[in-house]
């Protein structure tokens, strides 16, 4: 697609900069190929609450068993009450769940990340059975063996939740719309009177900025619950 075509192409001409830098080459070559123009978001939205329920049920059609499908619901449930990425949730431990909260720092960016904990992803995960292959009973992770790379795991994770994804039936399902739920109801420590314009705050922050800053520690009674309407239009008709 044109969008990958963009992003390998600025990796392509950054690699060049770095030989002419080197003097290993005498001209950048790279910066001669015109990018895509007029390039169109991806149409992505939300999960209706029945789409949420058709991917949650299809969780207990897949697999050959039990340990196929507690494992698929509870990363789906991970996803659903956190918006964490998909690394993040491969490699959750279970000592970053206390006191109902998920403490972690994220893969991708390394930024610390509280999140609640709502009550049936702990219920999930409290049913959750050990790794194949966990050394122990006291295992560190939820979902990982620690045999293989990090990143085989990951991608097996990623074609488990294809396959859920495709049993549900739901058109255009995947995890990032999840997250996209995050970018529109979050949370926010601070006084009424200091509350920034919606439109300023929402393309600039992303999912584990906006969930760390709102289970951040404050006045419970400062909380304030912010629903941000879908289009641009409505974003902007509702300042706060």
């Amino acid at each position: 697609s044109a969008r990958t075509w963009t992003k390998e192409l600025g990796t392509i001409r950054h690699f060049f900069r770095h030989c002419l830098h080197n003097e290993w080459i005498l001209r950048n070559w790279a910066e001669k190929v015109p990018m895509p123009k007029n390039l169109k978001p991806a149409d992505r939205e939300p999960y209706e609450p029945r789409e949420v329920a058709s991917i949650i049920a299809a969780c207990d059609q897949m697999g050959r068993g039990a340990y196929e499908r507690l494992r698929a619901r509870a990363m789906i449930l991970v996803l659903r009450y956190t918006g964490l990425r998909i690394s993040d949730v491969a490699t959750l431990e279970r000592d970053r769940i206390r006191d109902g909260q998920i403490f972690l720092r994220t893969a991708k960016n390394g930024k610390p990340v509280r999140l609640p904990v709502h009550a049936d992803l702990q219920a999930a995960l409290e049913v959750l059975p050990l790794p194949r292959g966990a050394d122990s009973s006291n295992w560190p992770y939820f979902f990982w063996s620690g045999h293989g790379s990090r990143e085989t795991f990951i991608r097996n994770v990623k074609r488990t939740l294809v396959a859920v994804f495709r049993i549900s039936g739901v058109p255009g399902a995947c995890p990032h719309r999840f997250a996209i739920r995050w970018r529109r109801r979050f949370w926010r420590w601070a006084e009424p009177s200091k509350r920034p314009p919606i439109s300023s705050v929402i393309p600039k922050r992303s999912c584990a900025s906006i969930m760390q800053n709102g289970a951040r520690g404050g006045r419970r009674e400062s909380m304030i619950f912010w629903h941000v309407c879908g289009t641009r239009k409505n974003r902007r008709k509702n300042r706060l």
